[in-house]
Formats: C-alpha cells, sequence, structure tokens
C-alpha cells in the first residue's frame, strides 16, 4: 500500500509544473509557435505573463483577466510570424486599469505590453 500511495503522490507532483504554467504557458506557446522565441524569450514570456496573472489574483481582477484571457485565445492572429492580439484592447485596458485602480495607483499588470499588443 505504501508503495501506491508513493507512485500516487509522485504521479500528483510530477503534474504540478504544468499546471502552475496553465494560461501563462499556453499563451507564450501561442506566441512563441508564431513568432519563433528562443528559449530565453520564452522563459522572459512566462515570467512576465505569470507575474500579470498574480497581479490580477492579488488586486482581485479575475474577472478582468478571464475577459482578457478568452480574447485572446478565442481571437490571436498569426501572419507570416506577426502574432497579434489587436482586437483585445479593450480587454487589456480594463485590466490594467482594474489592478492601477485597486492598488492605489501603486501597481501595473504588466511592466511593458505584453507581445501582440
Amino acid at each position: 500500500m505504501n508503495k501506491l500511495k508513493a507512485l500516487l503522490l509522485m504521479t500528483m507532483l510530477g503534474t504540478l509544473p504544468a499546471a502552475c504554467g496553465g494560461a501563462a504557458a499556453s499563451y507564450c506557446d501561442l506566441v512563441c509557435d508564431c513568432s519563433g522565441c528562443n528559449d530565453n524569450q520564452y522563459d522572459e514570456c512566462l515570467t512576465n505573463t505569470q507575474a500579470a496573472l498574480d497581479k490580477a489574483a492579488i488586486y482581485d481582477c479575475g474577472d478582468e483577466w478571464d475577459d482578457l484571457e478568452e480574447c485572446v485565445f478565442d481571437e490571436y492572429s498569426c501572419r507570416r510570424g506577426d502574432f497579434s492580439l489587436a482586437v483585445c484592447f479593450r480587454e487589456l485596458a480594463e485590466a490594467e486599469v482594474c489592478v492601477h485602480d485597486r492598488s492605489d495607483g501603486m501597481a501595473r499588470l504588466f511592466s511593458e505590453y505584453p507581445i501582440g499588443f
């Protein structure tokens, strides 16, 4: 029985890194599949996107983040290596305003616009 528990625990722990990446990893996969990122660019994308997701959660802007995420995954375009999210600018602005307002102007969702805007 202990071997079974250990195997189940290892299996569960083995899935955690993939689960933690979630939306950030999916977004960066889209960007890099389109534009051809190197490993450093992918890691930077992942770090910045996860930081933005964390800020949205900290400042209770999950609804705005969800709207942005839905737009990104439904509306992105990739043409000749150019990843575009221009149609999601309103959702990005609403998420930015939410974080800015709920942090009393002390925080921004992204330190710079994410790839595609």
